[in-house]
C-alpha cells in the first residue's frame, strides 16, 4: 500500500491531468485506447506477450480461456467500436445542457473476472475523467498492463490513469483522503459495496455493481428436433464454460419448456456427456479453489440424492425436480429445470432481483423485447440469445442503467 504522502502525490497528478483530458479531442482518446487494445491483444508485442504469460497464474484460468477473454474484450475494441461506446457515454440529453467530466473518478475492480477491468476503465477515460483504479490485490495484472501500455502509447493520457492494488480492508482509510473524488464505481459483493459506501464523502456519487449471475431459457419452438438439440447444447456449453462460470453473465440455471424435443433430463444428459466435453477440449478448466471444491462436492451430492446428476471432468449438470432455485457454486456446475413457460422462469428468478445480470434465451415464438415486457421490477438483466451470454457488445447496458454521463455531471442551461 502506498504511504499517504505518496498517495497524495498520485491524487494530485490525476487531478492535474483533468484539464488535459477534457481538452483532448474525443477521437484522440478513443484512438489511443484502441492502440492499447491492439498491443495488449498482440502475442508478438512484448507487452501483449507479458500479459498472456502472467494471466493464467494470476487468474487461475487456462491459457486457452485467457485467450478467449482477450478476444472478447481487447480483440473487439477497434477504434470504431470505442468511438461508438464513447458517443453513447457522452451523448447530451438536450441541446441546452452542458456535460462536464468528473474531476476524479475511482474504480474498484472485482477479483472474479479479469476481462471486466477493460470496460470499467474505458468508461471514465472515454468521458475525459482522470481515473484511479483499485485493482484486486490477488489479480492486478490486467489493469496494470493497461496502465503501462497507455503510458507508452499516449503519455499525457496515461497521466490520467493510475492503478493501485492495496488491500480492500484499507480502502476506508484511503477514502477519507479522496476529497476530490466525484464518482466511485464499485464492482464486488453487496457486503463490499455497503462497506465502502459508508466511508464516502457527501460529494461522491456511487455507481454500485453488485454480485451477479445469469440464467437461461429454451422454449419448445427452438428445441424442436435432433439438429436443434445438438446446436443448443453446444451454445449452452459455451455460455457455461466461458471463464469457468465465474462471471456475472454465466448461467447458473437452465430452463427447458415442456413439450420440447428433449426434456430437461435428456437435454441435460446431452449437455453433460457430449457438448461440455467438446467445448472443454478447446477451453479447458482452470484451477479449482479448495473452498469451491468442497462446495461443489456438497452441491453434487444433493443433486444425486434428489434427482439426476450427470458429471465428468468437463463439468456437471443437475436435473432439478422442482422450480425452486438451487444455485451451484459455479465452476461449470449447472441446474436444469422443466417448466411450463417463460412466466414460470421469471417467477422463479424474482428473488434474485438486481443480481440477475443476464438472461439467455432460445425462442422462435417470442421476441427478446416481448420477453423483457414480462419482467417485473427490479429484474433488469441484459437479454440475449443463448450462445451469446458471454459475448456482449462493447456498449451493452449493465444493471439496467443508461450509459450516458455515468462519469459526468450535467448542467441544465434552460
Amino acid at each position: 500500500m502506498p504511504q499517504l504522502s505518496e498517495f497524495d502525490k498520485i491524487i494530485a497528478i490525476l487531478v492535474n491531468s483533468g484539464p488535459v483530458l477534457r481538452a483532448s479531442a474525443p477521437k484522440d482518446i478513443a484512438q489511443a485506447l484502441a492502440i492499447v487494445a491492439k498491443r495488449l491483444f498482440d502475442p508478438n508485442d512484448p507487452i501483449g506477450a507479458s500479459l498472456r504469460a502472467r494471466l493464467p497464474a494470476s487468474t487461475g484460468l487456462s491459457p486457452q480461456m485467457v485467450n478467449f477473454g482477450l478476444e472478447q474484450s481487447l480483440g473487439l475494441s477497434s477504434q470504431s467500436e470505442l468511438s461508438r461506446l464513447q458517443e453513447r457515454l457522452t451523448e447530451t440529453p438536450r441541446n441546452d445542457m452542458v456535460r462536464k467530466a468528473a474531476g476524479l473518478s475511482v474504480v474498484v475492480l472485482a477479483s472474479n473476472l479479469f476481462v471486466g477491468s477493460w470496460r470499467a476503465i474505458l468508461e471514465p477515460l472515454l468521458q475525459g475523467s482522470p481515473t484511479l483504479v483499485k485493482a484486486p490485490s490477488s489479480d492486478a495484472v490486467f489493469a496494470q498492463h493497461i496502465n503501462e501500455c497507455l503510458d507508452e502509447v499516449a503519455p499525457e493520457l496515461g497521466q490520467g490513469l493510475a492503478v493501485l492494488d492495496w488491500p480492500r480492508e484499507q480502502f476506508s482509510f484511503d477514502a477519507k483522503a479522496l476529497e476530490h473524488v466525484e464518482v466511485l464505481s464499485v464492482f464486488g459483493s453487496d457486503q463490499t459495496i455497503q462497506s465502502i459506501s459508508q466511508t464516502l464523502p457527501p460529494q461522491t456519487r456511487l455507481l454500485a455493481h453488485g454480485h451477479g449471475i445469469g440464467a437461461a431459457y429454451i422454449d419448445a419452438s427452438s428445441l424442436c428436433d435432433e439438429s436443434s438439440a445438438h446446436r443448443l447444447a453446444m451454445d449452452v456449453a459455451l455460455d457455461l464454460t466461458a471463464y469457468d462460470q465465474r462471471g456475472c453473465m454465466s448461467p447458473y440455471s437452465l430452463w427447458i419448456q415442456d413439450g420440447a424435443y428433449l426434456s430437461a433430463k435428456h437435454f441435460g444428459e446431452l449437455l453433460a456427456e457430449e457438448a461440455l466435453p467438446k467445448v472443454n477440449q478447446h477451453l479447458p478448466k482452470g484451477s479449482l479453489p479448495k473452498a469451491v471444491r468442497i462446495a461443489e462436492q456438497q452441491w453434487r451430492a444433493v443433486a444425486a440424492a434428489r434427482s439426476h446428476l450427470f458429471e465428468n471432468e468437463a463439468g456437471a449438470v443437475a436435473i432439478e425436480p422442482d422450480h425452486r432455485l438451487r444455485l451451484s457454486p459455479g465452476y461449470r456446475n449447472l441446474s436444469v429445470h422443466d417448466c411450463k413457460d417463460i412466466k414460470v422462469v421469471i417467477n422463479a428468478l424474482i428473488p434474485l432481483g438486481t443480481h440477475l445480470k443476464t438472461l439467455g434465451v432460445a425462442t422462435e415464438s417470442e421476441s427478446l423485447k416481448s420477453i423483457a415486457q414480462h419482467l417485473p421490477a427490479p429484474l433488469c438483466p441484459r437479454i440475449c440469445k443463448i450462445g451469446l451470454m458471454q459475448k456482449p457488445p462493447l456498449d451493452y447496458i449493465a444493471d439496467g442503467l443508461p450509459l450516458a454521463g455515468n462519469f459526468s455531471h450535467w448542467i441544465d442551461c434552460s
